[in-house]
């Protein structure tokens, strides 16, 4: 995508805490009781996602850290939709042939960069999605540990009616959420898979009404912004890393992750809580 990309500049915006998170136009990034909320703001492109976007999205989720700053990442979208995929107005037109290897380059560094970040992010991540969610705007959405999808929300790949192929990790992403037959189905036909379907086929975690979409989402990332964050991180690691990987290597990597939860703050006060039969305080440390 963005063949004719520029040098970009991102800008930073200091949160409640002092830190600064970087951002870019049509982006809106604020921190919020644990929760840092990052909301695509360009409703009159559908929230399709330009370069400046991609960019400061890779650094926000290469930023955060389990056990210090914010606890969980909320991803929101103003207008109808939550992102109509990337941002393509800026190719058409040019007439310049793009040099080997641009795109390859150009995907590296962008999108295919941003879905990596936000997959890794070490602490949850919620995304709320209303109407459309397509193409790289679907792939952000996976990459969330909850989706939440409006009763409007349609969730698609677009890619082969326009003689393009799936990017910016939509076939592995869609083949470990929903299984080979029903990804495959989705990047050859092109057809939007309503949220009721998208659901049961197990792409996303619940499914709202529209006029519901923004509390739910906001409480269910509230919720693991205030849990044991080193243990949640651990937890989100290992089901993540260990789709592949034989039992055996499995629960090795499982019982390293018990050594540092135990050292954590917030296994003490677990423990405390569930002895003097309370719910813990969590401090995320």
């Amino acid at each position: 995508m963005w063949l004719g990309a520029r040098i970009t500049t991102i800008i930073h915006v200091e949160s409640e805490l002092g830190a600064k998170w970087p951002t870019a136009p049509g982006l809106l990034v604020s921190v919020d009781a644990g929760l840092l909320i990052c909301t695509l703001d360009r409703p009159d492109r559908a929230n399709s996602l330009t370069r400046d976007q991609t960019l400061a999205l890779t650094q926000i989720a290469r930023s955060v850290s389990a056990g210090d700053g914010p606890r969980a990442i909320l991803l929101l979208a103003n207008g109808r939709h939550f992102c109509a995929g990337a941002d393509i107005s800026g190719n058409r037109g040019s007439g310049e042939k793009p040099t080997t290897g641009h795109m390859v380059r150009s995907l590296e560094t962008g999108p295919h960069a941003m879905i990596a970040a936000m997959w890794d992010c070490p602490i949850p991540v919620v995304a709320a999605v209303q109407g459309q969610a397509a193409g790289l705007g679907l792939h952000l959405a996976l990459t969330a540990d909850v989706i939440i999808g409006a009763e409007s929300a349609t969730f698609r790949e677009p890619f082969a009616e326009r003689g393009f192929n799936v990017d910016s990790g939509g076939s592995w992403l869609l083949s470990r959420r929903i299984g080979l037959t029903r990804a495959t189905d989705m990047v050859l036909r092109a057809r939007p898979i309503p949220a009721t379907v998208a659901l049961s086929w197990g792409l996303i975690s619940e499914v709202v009404p529209d006029a519901e979409l923004d509390a739910a989402a906001r409480a269910s990332a509230s919720t693991l912004a205030m849990g044991p964050t080193i243990a949640l991180s651990q937890c989100k690691r290992l089901v993540r890393r260990n789709q592949m990987a034989e039992l055996n290597t499995a629960m090795g990597d499982e019982a390293l992750a018990v050594e540092l939860c135990l050292r954590s703050d917030d296994f003490k006060e677990g423990m405390r809580a569930f002895g003097e039969k309370r719910p813990p305080a969590f401090t995320g440390r």
